[in-house]
């Protein structure tokens, strides 16, 4: 068996884990059926997609997802958080595999000013911690509500409620 095809050590199959089931965990289908690999690595990473170094991918074309752990290991602790990256992958995948669900369409100006009022949160943190500008400002607004639960009521209460509904929380 080649390196890269190792078994991911349990621990960070828990790490990975986590994540993906605070995401779908209101989901009568929570599993991620479509997405069946995910593969680790200590440290910020390219990939064909993605030629430069960054911490998390989801290559929607082979259904995987990539992460480097310690950033995203560095997303779970609350006493030192960085923007999860976990949270995000699979918000993303959630997204993908639930397109007939009703998402909002965000103003970019808009949001990051609001974002700029969560104290633990700003514009660049989520860029370092991703390793590139986010696609998606829909996957980012998400996993802040998921991160800081209160904050993000008080900076977004209408998407705040279409957020609990979309994820059945």
């Amino acid at each position: 068996m080649r390196k890269e095809q190792k078994e991911l050590p349990e621990d960070m199959k828990l790490a990975i884990a986590v994540n993906a089931i605070q995401v779908s965990f209101g989901q009568e289908e929570y599993l991620y059926d479509k997405f069946d690999r995910y593969f680790i690595y200590g440290h910020a990473f390219p990939t064909p997609d993605k030629q430069f170094l960054h911490s998390v991918e989801v290559n929607y074309e082979d259904k995987m997802a990539i992460f480097n752990m310690d950033v995203l290991i560095k997303g779970l602790n609350v006493n030192n958080r960085v923007f999860n990256i976990g949270i995000f992958a699979f918000v993303n995948i959630f997204i993908y595999q639930h397109p007939e669900k009703n998402y909002p369409n965000l103003d970019e100006t808009g949001f990051w000013q609001k974002i700029e009022n969560i104290p633990e949160i700003n514009k660049d943190a989520i860029i370092n911690a991703i390793g590139y500008e986010p696609e998606s400002l829909n996957s980012v607004l998400f996993t802040i509500f998921f991160m800081y639960p209160e904050e993000s009521k008080k900076e977004f209460p209408d998407l705040y409620r279409d957020f609990l509904t979309t994820f059945n929380l």
